[in-house]
Order: structure tokens, then sequence, then C-alpha cells
């Protein structure tokens, strides 16, 4: 199974790939990232490889990087790691720009097109701020709980996968109950320890920071505020036969080469091919 998959699974199927394939070879953290890349990358001379996330990602290329394994290209999201100043481990991988995948589509053209399709014009004549602007507001509390979660600090193995966000936002004002969103999170991950005084006053300290936002927020959480705003309140009667999956693989497709090429990713991507002449991976 996928979610079984190790490291070394990866950078096993990465050395099966060489002894047929010469081209290019690019590791993502998931083959919905694939679906994106592999519409600007050049595809017949890559072949893609889902890692089970980005743990496994960057330990399969620091083994292969070990064994001068050339062609090798990992794209993984950034997360927090522009916040906490850390860089790639290797040259053979590139992190987005912003904290992932979905945060650089939300960042680009993609949202307005998918809006000119879903949202109701005489609805938002209602809605207190722009839809994007409600949505961080939201997300804000929580990418400052996942980043206080995670490795970079208090590593405290929280779940976020599932979090119902209409049990701690409130609508239309999108505005975010600590409390619940603290309860949530433990529904969630189930059997836990966390101190939830300690951990209320970490949210406040890094809310009264300057941290960038598409830094900070999750991109899925973005897309399911997004996707909660216009079922609730905002949407047009397409909304009816539409999942917030849908929603995010309309995202997707939105996304076009004009956005990814204007994208720091793009650049970076084009100086992997340069310092890897061998290996075309731009169109």
């Amino acid at each position: 199974m996928l979610s079984c998959l190790t490291a070394n699974d990866i950078a096993n199927t990465v050395r099966l790939t060489r002894t047929t394939f010469a081209g290019a070879i690019v590791i993502t953290e998931g083959g919905t990232d694939i679906r994106v890349y592999e519409r600007f990358l050049n595809k017949p001379r890559c072949r893609f490889i889902p890692s089970n996330g980005k743990p496994n990602a960057v330990k399969a290329t620091l083994i292969l990087d070990g064994e001068n394994f050339a062609g090798l290209l990992t794209i993984v999201d950034a997360d927090f790691d522009y916040l906490e100043s850390i860089t790639p481990p290797s040259p053979n991988i590139l992190f987005t720009d912003t904290h992932d995948l979905d945060t650089m589509l939300l960042g680009s053209s993609s949202l307005d097109k998918v809006l000119s399709e879903l949202l109701s014009i005489p609805k938002a004549k209602s809605m207190p701020a722009p839809i994007l602007t409600l949505a961080f507001q939201a997300a804000l509390p929580v990418g400052y709980f996942r980043w206080i979660s995670s490795p970079h600090k208090d590593n405290l193995g929280l779940k976020f996968k599932g979090i119902v966000f209409a049990n701690f936002v409130t609508t239309p004002s999108f505005t975010t109950n600590v409390d619940d969103m603290i309860n949530e999170v433990t529904r969630v991950t189930g059997s836990c320890s966390i101190d939830v005084t300690n951990i209320k006053a970490q949210l406040a300290t890094l809310n009264s920071g300057s941290f960038d936002k598409w830094q900070v927020c999750s991109g899925h959480d973005l897309v399911e505020l997004l996707y909660l705003a216009l079922k609730i309140h905002w949407g047009n009667h397409r909304l009816l036969s539409i999942t917030s999956d849908i929603f995010a693989a309309m995202l997707r497709m939105a996304y076009e080469y004009s956005d990814f090429k204007s994208s720091n990713l793009f650049r970076q991507i084009l100086a992997w091919q340069t310092n890897n002449a061998s290996f075309q991976v731009i169109q």
C-alpha cells in the first residue's frame, strides 16, 4: 500500500525506472501534484514518481545523491521551511514558492477563473470582504496551530486531516474560535495529551507577528474554506453538484502555463536544467 512506502522504497523505484528510461525522473509528494506538474514539464522526457509525503521525497533524494544518481529532480511543498529559514538540503530538491502547491494555485489567476463559474453575483454583494481574504482570516489560526504542532516547534504529532471547519469557524464573518479549533483537532487526532494553555499562548504570540500568510496557511485549508463560503453563502446553483474535491480539481485545471512560468519554482527548474544539461524537463 502507498501509505506503507518508505524512502528506500522510493529510491528503489527511481533506480528501477532508470533501467528502462534515460530521461529526468521527478519525485513529487503525491499523485495530485503530478497531475499539475506533468501538464507543464516535458512529459515525454520525464517520469514522475509519487513519494507519499515530503519526508520520503527528501530522504530518497538524499540517498540517491549519495550514489551520484544523475537526472533526479524532487519538487516538494515548502510547508514552514521558509518561515524557519530552512533551505533545501540538496540542489536536486526544490520548494514551492508558497506554503504548498495549492497556495501557488490560489495566488495565480486560477481562483478568479473558478469563481467566475461558481460565485453568485447577487449573493456576493453581501460579502463582508473578498472571499480569499475571508478564507485567510479563518485559516491563519489553523496554520499557526499546524506550525506549533510541526517538528519545527513542539512536534505534537496532531492530525489535521479530516477536521470539519464548520465546527469552529463562524460564518459569514469567517472568524475562528480558538478553543473550538483545538477541540476539533484533538477530536480528529484521538488520544493525545496537550497543554492547551501553552498552545493558546503560542497562538497569540504568532498571531501578533508579521508572518507571511502565504507561507503560514495550508492550501488545503484555504480550499476547504473557500468551498465552505461558496456552498453556504455565496455560490450559485452549480455548487449543488460540486464537491470540495471537484472544486480543488477545478482550481488545478484553471492553473495555466503562463501562471507556472511566472513562478520562482519555474525559474528554479530552469536553473536545475542548466546544471543538468543532459536532462530536459521544461517543454
